[in-house]
């Protein structure tokens, strides 16, 4: 990118946020670009590579608005995609067969659905167990 696109994208990118990012972006941006271009990345996570540059380098402390820019972007990228497995693991454990359901049961069902990792990880016999013996009609001696 050129210096005016440079300066052009980190100006637009201010007023997204002003509480975070102040108004010497545009020159960091300009100075860690070419910094930058001295450097060759592979062309996969490319933008994690910078960051780790940043820090392992300690240039933290000479491109401060440079190193929020990158801790907000790389932020985004990973709650968003999370966000969108909840709902899609809402859409599958919400279909027409369980309209009625109410929604303690169905908040239920949805955590149990999205942590499935964990879930996986639990032993479930002795729930199963002691849930069997307080619903049984039998009393055992």
């Amino acid at each position: 990118m050129s210096n005016c696109k440079i300066e052009a994208s980190a100006k637009s990118l201010l007023q997204y946020y002003p509480d975070d990012l102040e108004e010497s972006l545009p020159e960091e941006m300009i100075h860690f670009s070419t910094l930058i271009k001295q450097h060759h990345f592979n062309s996969e996570c490319k933008e994690i590579q910078m960051f780790k540059f940043i820090n392992e380098n300690e240039f933290a402390h000479a491109f401060p608005n440079v190193s929020v820019v990158f801790k907000l972007y790389l932020c985004l990228m990973i709650s968003n995609c999370s966000g969108e497995r909840s709902f899609s693991a809402l859409k599958r454990v919400k279909n027409h067969l369980r309209s009625s359901m109410r929604q303690k049961r169905l908040n239920s069902l949805a955590i149990l659905c999205i942590e499935n990792d964990i879930l996986q990880k639990i032993d479930t016999d002795d729930i199963i167990k002691s849930f069997a013996l307080s619903k049984s009609r039998k009393c055992v001696i």
